[in-house]
């Protein structure tokens, strides 16, 4: 969960936080046992519930967590938008809402989190809480990075040079004044640069579906 962004918070007081402690104790025991971070929180954001996963992939304790907006604590690096979007998903549409969305840990490190937030409702339809599963999808971003700045420099640093020496080598072929040993090199060179520009051209498309 992240910051309400335009959403007037309600701060959670310590007699209606223990109620909704109270409320989500047979949800507690399935949880604490997933590897994945979770929290479960109150209509307006306030955290009721944090697994030992949160824990350790915000570096907060769940005690300093209970009652406060992920927003004030790990959250809120997102656009405005972003938020707007979420909460007219959850709170007024009162439907599941998934995303990526960049985190900040306790001591500053920012990581990547895979957000799933669904409501859950009371019978008259109103929502009664949010659950959140937030794997750190921080290992796969920087995969995702490294694989754009690959595709980046096989593109412009080194097939555009090679397609540049292509022209060249054809326009001497057609136009150049050479011996049958020098032709013969320079036919040569041509190849090679052809088989290095289809090589490439291999390797993009490799990179570009992972």
């Amino acid at each position: 969960m992240v910051d309400q962004s335009s959403h007037v918070r309600k701060p959670l007081g310590r007699e209606r936080l223990e109620q909704y402690i109270a409320a989500v104790q047979s949800l507690k025991l399935g949880f604490d046992e997933v590897n994945d971070h979770v929290i479960i929180t109150d209509p307006d954001g306030n955290i009721i519930y944090a697994n030992k996963a949160a824990e350790k992939n915000t570096g907060f304790s769940a005690s300093e967590m209970m009652g406060r907006n992920p927003g004030d604590l790990w959250g809120g690096n997102m656009p405005n938008e972003f938020y707007k979007k979420m909460w007219q998903t959850i709170k007024v549409e009162k439907q599941p809402f998934v995303a990526e969305v960049k985190n900040k840990r306790r001591d500053g490190t920012e990581y990547w989190q895979e957000l799933h937030i669904s409501p859950v409702l009371w019978q008259s339809g109103e929502v009664k809480f949010y659950i959140a599963i937030e794997p750190n999808i921080t290992e796969r971003k920087e995969r995702e990075r490294f694989r754009e700045e690959f595709i980046s420099i096989l593109a412009h640093q080194l097939k555009n040079p090679l397609t540049s020496m292509k022209w060249t080598l054809e326009w001497l072929t057609k136009r150049g004044s050479f011996t049958n040993d020098q032709q013969e090199a320079v036919e040569s060179i041509y190849q090679h640069n052809e088989s290095l520009i289809g090589l490439i051209a291999d390797m993009l498309v490799l990179a570009r579906i992972g």
